[in-house]
């Protein structure tokens, strides 16, 4: 009896078994039979976009200053220089004040005057001055030495930024206020008439040297009254004068006069000695803008 239900068991359980076989079967049967997926059915992945890149702004390009051939732009030792014009010295001069830099600064202080009014700078500090200031009231002057060798043959007046030709910045004549650099003569030579030649160009010093005419001197000489500068300037006053009635220029400061002025109402006269050996062969009066040959 007991044998028997075990049989009916087994044979219940191997039913089941292949029962549950067929069907898993038919279910791959029927997944197989399915078609396959359309294209369009299928989800397209799209790849990723590349992030966008920052447009880089275009700068305009640079608008060119124009350089002006009269203009000297102001050099890296400048300012050191100039500083010194406010400043006082215990004596009459004091050497390489730029001691330790690659150029040398010697300052100067003259009779009469509180603070520096001259300097010198050797740029390569090679014993020889390359450049020399001079400090007045309202003015710097600049001289330059280009070829290192201490003859100064360009001038340079202080804007207040760079350095302003002194040839440049003249007005013809008849155009430039009277200042104490520029002469007038009130009943002095008048201009040449239309058509009248000049045999000698205005010299950079003329201006200077005839403004002497109507100022008053204590005594009856005063010498080298444009220290500092390039040339040599006398003055004189002789007896009977109120004013200076004459003048000895020094060009190249040899010790050897060059030039004679001497002033007369309505008449300038310029003696010179072009062998700068004080032999005087050459007259020019003056016409107000520069000078006609005897």
């Amino acid at each position: 009896m007991l044998a028997g239900r075990i049989k009916l068991r087994s044979f219940l359980a191997i039913l089941v078994g292949v029962a549950a076989a067929c069907v898993f079967l038919l279910v791959k049967a029927c997944k197989s039979n399915e078609p396959p997926p359309k294209p369009e059915d299928v989800v397209k992945t799209k790849p990723p976009e590349p992030a966008p890149q920052p447009v880089q702004p275009e700068l305009p390009a640079p608008t060119p200053i124009a350089e002006s051939s009269d203009n000297l732009p102001a050099r890296a030792y400048d300012a050191d220089v100039i500083a010194w014009s406010k400043k006082t010295i215990s004596g009459d001069k004091q050497k390489d004040v730029s001691k330790g830099k690659p150029y040398k600064i010697n300052v100067y202080r003259d009779a009469g005057h509180a603070t520096v009014n001259r300097a010198k700078v050797d740029v390569n500090r090679n014993d020889k001055f390359d450049d020399k200031y001079t400090f007045e009231p309202d003015k710097i002057t600049l001289e330059i030495a280009p070829a290192d060798d201490e003859v100064y043959t360009q001038t340079y007046h202080w804007s207040g930024s760079s350095w302003q030709s002194a040839a440049a910045s003249k007005k013809p004549a008849g155009t430039t206020p009277a200042t104490a650099d520029t002469p007038t003569v009130a009943d002095g030579p008048k201009p040449p008439p239309a058509g009248a030649t000049v045999d000698l160009p205005a010299r950079d010093y003329d201006a200077e040297v005839i403004a002497w005419k109507d100022k008053s001197i204590a005594g009856d000489k005063e010498k080298d009254v444009s220290k500092g500068k390039a040339y040599k300037i006398n003055v004189y006053k002789d007896a009977g004068q109120t004013n200076v009635n004459r003048v000895k220029v020094d060009v190249n400061r040899n010790e050897k006069f060059d030039e004679k002025y001497t002033f007369e109402p309505g008449k300038i006269t310029l003696q010179r000695a072009p062998a700068d050996d004080e032999r005087y062969t050459e007259t020019y009066h003056w016409t107000g803008s520069g000078w006609t040959k005897k």
